[in-house]
């Protein structure tokens, strides 16, 4: 399986495609976490599958290849995550911001 490493200059290039989104006003929309996965699979040479906005919007400076893994709206993550609380066999009491797993979740592949 294909690695993306983050280094300095991963890092760097994440905070200048920041700096291009906020030119257009878009730089609030995009968290950090997604802009390094971008900047790391860009690098490698890598397309980013995911589901969740971000990545297009990173793709509008990087050009980068990018593919949803579902239709936007079609994944109740959820339920997916409280599926994978029972699975786990985690005392759902103790996993309040399970919802939040998986909200935009990148898997990384060869372009």
């Amino acid at each position: 399986m294909p690695q993306a490493t983050i280094d300095q200059d991963v890092m760097n290039r994440a905070f200048e495609v920041r700096g291009a989104l906020a030119v257009e006003g878009l730089h609030r929309k995009v968290k950090l976490s997604d802009l390094l996965v971008a900047a790391a699979a860009e690098r490698a040479r890598l397309a980013v599958l995911h589901y969740g906005r971000d990545f297009d919007r990173i793709a509008t400076i990087t050009g980068q290849p990018t593919e949803w893994v579902a239709p936007s709206v079609t994944v109740d993550w959820g339920r997916a995550a409280w599926r994978w609380v029972r699975h786990q066999g985690v005392d759902s009491r103790l996993a309040t911001n399970l919802p939040l797993l998986g909200r935009t979740p990148s898997i990384l592949r060869e372009s």
